[in-house]
């Protein structure tokens, strides 16, 4: 026998009916990350462009935009453009190693006396630079925005993809995080 306090009162319980609402709440919390998973399955759309190589996922809400920013090749985000993903593909510069591969981007917009934290990795099975920027713009005030960078060499192309979002809004880290994991360079047919 188990006895659990309450406002004075004592409740006394069978140690089988304190296991089997334990295992009740389990069962439905493995449910309920069931659901979970296969409500991001079912929402998402995939993009795929056969001349520039790539496939990407992204959220079904998400709408593409033609070209919003100049230089991206593809763009998609949400309503009123965070968080967004874009990306742009062009020939891997010459005499460039992917360790300097990021130098070569104008980060310049995002630097407000901020470091900018890069790393090698293995991203989806090639060698890339990952940077991570936190910044903001003078009349944001203290909302800053974090920039994620992705340079990547393959099939004799250079891959940059990007990912903003705001610092605060870390409910959309998953997603987004869902969008890089399921980024693929096609196979070349050369």
């Amino acid at each position: 026998m188990i006895e659990i306090r309450t406002k004075n009162v004592i409740h006394t319980l069978s140690r089988t009916r304190c296991i089997t609402v334990l295992l009740v709440l389990m069962s439905t919390s493995l449910l309920a990350q069931d659901f979970l998973s296969e409500f991001v399955e079912v929402t998402t759309r995939k993009h795929i462009d056969a001349e520039l190589g790539f496939s990407v996922e992204y959220p079904y809400e998400w709408e593409p935009s033609a070209n919003p920013l100049a230089e991206s090749d593809f763009y998609v985000g949400a309503p009123y453009s965070m968080p967004s993903f874009w990306m742009t593909v062009s020939d891997i510069p010459d005499g460039v190693d992917i360790e300097d591969s990021l130098v070569s981007l104008d980060l310049s917009l995002y630097i407000q006396d901020t470091k900018i934290q890069k790393k090698r990795i293995d991203f989806n099975g090639h060698d890339a630079m990952k940077a991570v920027i936190r910044w903001t713009t003078p009349d944001a005030g203290r909302h800053f925005i974090e920039t994620t960078v992705i340079s990547l060499y393959a099939n004799d192309r250079w891959y940059q993809l990007t990912i903003n979002q705001s610092d605060r809004e870390t409910e959309w880290r998953p997603r987004l995080q869902a969008i890089l994991d399921s980024f693929r360079v096609l196979e070349s047919e050369s």
